[in-house]
Parts: C-alpha cells; sequence; structure tokens
C-alpha cells in the first residue's frame, strides 16, 4: 500500500450554508471546487460559529498558537434571505421564524467590511492576504437586473439552490484566476503520474513519485 502523503488543502469553514456545499443535487460549490481540483489539492469541509475579525486573527496573528503565515483566507459573505419562503420552512419545521432581511443584511456588510479592511493590507506581509466576496451585493444586483429571482438562487428561502451555488463557486475561482495564479487548477500538476506517463516498464518508480510532468488541461472553470 502506498504511503498516504496529504495534499495541500482549501478548509472551509461556516454555517450550513457551507455544510451544504457538497450537495450534488444543487451543484454545491464546494463539490464543484472538489471536481476542479482532482488530484491536486484536498477540499475540507468544516464549519464553526465564531467571529470573523476573531478567526482571521486566529490564523494571521504571529501571537496566535494556531498563527499560519501561509495561509490565504477569501471571506464569503452572506447571500440574501427570501423572507417569505424561508416562514413557510420554518412553519413545516415547528419553528419560529428566525431570519430577518435586515439583519442578514447588516450581517453581510460587516463581513464586507472586514474584508475589506483586511485585504487592504494585501502585499503589505504574508501576515495579510485576505480576501472577500460580495454574495449579497452580486445577487441582489442580478434581481434588480431582472437575471435571476432570489427564488432562483435560494431553494428555501435560505439555503442556496444552483444558481446561488454557481455564484459562489464562479467568484472563488475568479479570485484564484486574479490573485492566486498558481493555485488556479489549470496551473496545478496533479499529484502522481496520469496513466498514460506511466513507464510500464517500471510502474513502480513511477508511483511512488509526483510525476513532474505538463498538468492535465483542466476543465474551463
Amino acid at each position: 500500500m502506498v504511503a498516504y502523503t496529504s495534499f495541500d488543502s482549501f478548509l472551509l469553514f461556516g454555517d450550513s450554508i457551507t455544510q451544504f456545499s457538497f450537495d450534488i443535487i444543487d451543484r454545491g460549490w464546494a463539490a464543484q471546487l472538489a471536481n476542479a481540483y482532482q488530484r491536486r489539492l484536498d477540499i475540507i469541509n468544516r464549519g464553526f460559529s465564531e467571529n470573523l475579525r476573531a478567526l482571521i486573527e486566529m490564523v494571521h496573528s504571529p501571537a496566535s498558537p494556531t498563527y499560519s503565515p501561509h495561509t490565504r483566507i477569501i471571506l464569503i459573505c452572506p447571500p440574501p434571505v427570501n423572507e417569505g419562503p424561508w416562514e413557510k420552512e420554518c412553519q413545516q419545521r415547528g419553528m419560529s421564524m428566525n431570519r430577518d432581511w435586515e439583519v442578514t443584511k447588516a450581517y453581510a456588510e460587516v463581513c464586507l467590511s472586514v474584508g475589506r479592511e483586511y485585504s487592504e493590507r494585501n502585499g503589505q506581509g504574508e501576515e495579510c492576504q485576505v480576501d472577500v466576496i460580495d454574495t449579497w451585493g452580486i445577487m441582489m444586483e442580478k434581481v434588480k437586473g431582472g437575471e435571476r429571482t432570489l427564488g432562483e438562487f435560494l431553494k428555501d428561502g435560505l439555503h442556496l439552490a444552483a444558481a446561488g451555488n454557481d455564484v459562489i463557486f464562479e467568484e472563488i475561482m475568479k479570485v484564484l484566476r486574479t490573485k492566486y495564479q498558481a493555485w488556479h487548477p489549470a496551473k496545478m500538476l496533479m499529484h502522481g503520474p496520469w496513466w498514460r506517463h506511466l513507464d510500464v516498464d517500471h510502474p513502480k518508480t513511477d508511483l511512488l513519485i509526483c510525476a513532474n510532468k505538463p498538468p492535465v488541461p483542466a476543465s474551463t472553470v
């Protein structure tokens, strides 16, 4: 058995929207990432509730025991909430309405503000590499422009439908294309040799090393 070697990884942390991001039925954005990064990076899905600023400092502050200067952070602002459908969902679950448009909007604005505050420091040191995706703003622009409805973005008024997952995936890939080209899947080598590259006379040797050959072309993302 070949010894397991961990890959570099994208760690996803958040709430139920993050948890459900591997849902293949609704083209979950994390599932799309995992597909794009086959044999290149691990996509690890974790959910933790914590203050955004505190989470950033836990990783990027030299005083933190979890300091990781080479870790890059992409904050994803929450999407809008479609109150009508979500209220019906809450009633069906025997719960009282637990989301409010203005509160969710305020949270999205704070997330965007924190992300921009830290992103303005990008390039000033390894400890300052933060980007932010304005999910609320992007979706509302499309809704106001008549391209989409909230119902197309949110399957129950709160959690992402396929179109909503597509937005987040596309925005993550946009950040990677513009800020971190070396981590774009089209630029990364696959771990292990592609089967067509194997030396059939010495397969064991090829399988024990990571092939230093041009990456297999990735699908357009």
